[in-house]
């Protein structure tokens, strides 16, 4: 196959907290709708995992990794194998456009990493796609998230992690020179954020120039953070149980069986939370004049070179108001929490020694299919 025959390579990196879960779901669900339209949103490769292609992450971190990442990592395949058996699949369906998504190739990468990945693709066509949110929104979603990982810093302590001059999580331009230096930057596409369900159609408007025909997607909403109270109560009750839960899972099924914690509390949390979970935020003064410059930087180059501009925050954080003392109120949010956490993990505990072998059997299927 010559390279005018080949299909494109799109390759969906995020960034983190701007509607990748939204995007993947919905590409997830209308693979089939997406095919007869000449892309491929491979699912049936050891690159693919419940929804995206974090596993094909995965298998370029192993390199320098010694801990895995059960978040992107649920496979032991290595990256030979993951590109061999998504190289095969793609002849095998011969589409115009090959779509790849996962966030974490954007907070995961570092330059040496996007190197590799050029060079695994060298000599197909390759288009990098990302969309860039508003700093202030983007870093208090993303500290929330953090919490619902099960971490326990305060806003000020995530604040300083983030905005260290090392770290590029929030350094739009730093990250998108990183790519533009493997892949050239005519292959960069930026996208600015957008919260409702004209992202997805933006998106799919970017990866092909065709019209695709799919089914609505107002019913992909976007994954939304917990407020601050929300928030903190999590992370009281993360602090609370960090003795039994810290440190990193020794197994993916250890890991799985936390995950499921996680997701069913926050479920909980922002039902029993009310409307206490649309309060505003509160950053310090001092933290909150970093992120600003960031931004200040990032908003002017992406306006210069990719003609984007960034929906500014409605207003800046303040401090909640409530007729009630918001920090009693969050304790006690709390203490309900972690009683909930330990029911749920007690229970999932005593069933995973049936689960474990069922999922066990149902991986070696799936994969000795591929």
């Amino acid at each position: 196959m010559t390279r005018d025959e080949s299909p494109t390579f799109v390759f969906h990196i995020g960034l983190e907290r701007t509607g990748s879960t939204s995007f993947q779901r919905f590409c997830t669900t209308n693979a089939a709708q997406l095919q007869r339209s000449g892309i491929l949103y491979p699912t049936k490769s050891p690159a693919f995992r419940v929804d995206n292609h974090g596993p094909l992450v995965a298998g370029y971190l192993a390199a320098h990794c010694a801990d895995p990442d059960y978040a992107i990592h649920s496979t032991l395949a290595a990256k030979a194998t993951v590109l061999q058996s998504l190289f095969k699949n793609v002849a095998k369906q011969s589409p115009d456009i090959v779509l790849i998504s996962s966030e974490h190739f954007s907070s995961r990468f570092e330059p040496a990493d996007i190197e590799a990945l050029a060079q695994d693709f060298a000599g197909r066509r390759c288009k990098i796609l990302l969309v860039v949110r508003d700093h202030r929104q983007r870093f208090f979603s993303a500290y929330a998230t953090s919490v619902m990982s099960g971490r326990h810093l305060t806003v000020e302590e995530y604040a300083e992690e983030v905005l260290a001059p090392e770290n590029h999580y929030l350094r739009y331009r730093a990250i998108i020179e990183m790519w533009e230096g493997a892949f050239g930057k005519d292959a960069i596409v930026v996208k600015p954020y957008r919260s409702d369900d004209g992202l997805i159609h933006s998106l799919l408007e970017s990866v092909s120039s065709r019209p695709v025909a799919v089914s609505s997607s107002k019913a992909y909403d976007d994954n939304r953070s917990l407020g601050p109270s929300c928030t903190e109560a999590l992370r009281l009750a993360n602090l609370a149980l960090a003795s039994r839960f810290c440190g990193p899972s020794r197994s993916y099924w250890s890991w799985l069986q936390k995950r499921y914690c996680e997701v069913r509390m926050k479920r909980w949390l922002v039902a029993a939370a009310g409307t206490r979970n649309r309060e505003p935020w509160h950053l310090g003064a001092a933290h909150l004049a970093r992120l600003d410059a960031i931004a200040a930087e990032d908003t002017a180059w992406l306006a210069e070179n990719y003609g984007v501009t960034l929906s500014a925050s409605p207003s800046g954080p303040r401090q909640p108001q409530s007729a009630q003392n918001p920090l009693d109120a969050t304790q006690i949010l709390a203490q309900a929490l972690q009683d909930r956490i330990l029911g749920q993990w007690n229970l999932v505990d005593a069933a995973m020694p049936a689960l474990i072998p069922v999922a066990r059997l149902w991986h070696r299927w799936r994969m000795k299919g591929l």
